[in-house]
């Protein structure tokens, strides 16, 4: 293991995470240009070596954890090159990055950019009914409704029978 860098050590105890990013390509290609391996074979090892050094997935390949030392994120970090086999994460690797996230209440507005968070209690638009019905009633203001007649499907929604209907849409 190499060693920590200093500014490293030096950081304060606080919630830090990892992410990283494999190249689809180098992984999927076959032999010689890559490994002719599952695309998710990697990312599960990387994802299960977080999990059980006690980070929480945010995101696809983004974990965190609070209270942490980070110095102790720096190796766990680091000490992912030890995945099976020897030397896919090595070849295959886009990026690996530690972060600190000092006011994560400020800087992380996922729960309040949500649709029926603080900033998004108003539908902007027609919005699939599936997806406005997991906010729990009483979040969003008005109420959603069903469109009213002249219905235009969103952009970027592809036609279908389904995309087309408008009782499968609130506004």
């Amino acid at each position: 293991m190499p060693p920590v860098p200093l500014t490293i050590a030096g950081l304060p105890i606080g919630h830090y995470g990892i992410s990283y990013d494999i190249s689809a390509r180098k992984t999927e290609d076959d032999l010689p240009n890559g490994w002719h391996s599952r695309r998710g074979e990697s990312s599960e090892h990387i994802q299960k070596r977080l999990r059980d050094a006690g980070y929480v997935r945010h995101q696809y390949s983004d974990y965190r954890r609070p209270n942490s030392n980070p110095v102790a994120v720096w190796t766990d970090m680091v000490g992912l090159y030890q995945i099976q086999p020897p030397g896919e994460l090595e070849s295959t690797l886009s990026g690996l990055k530690m972060h600190y996230i000092h006011y994560l209440h400020d800087m992380d507005v996922t729960d309040q950019l949500r649709l029926g968070g603080a900033f998004s209690k108003t539908l902007r638009g027609p919005t699939s009914v599936a997806l406005v019905d997991q906010v729990p009633a009483g979040l969003l203001n008005p109420a959603p409704a069903i469109p009213s007649p002249g219905f235009a499907r969103p952009v970027h929604t592809m036609p279908s029978a389904m995309a087309d209907d408008p009782n499968n849409y609130r506004v």
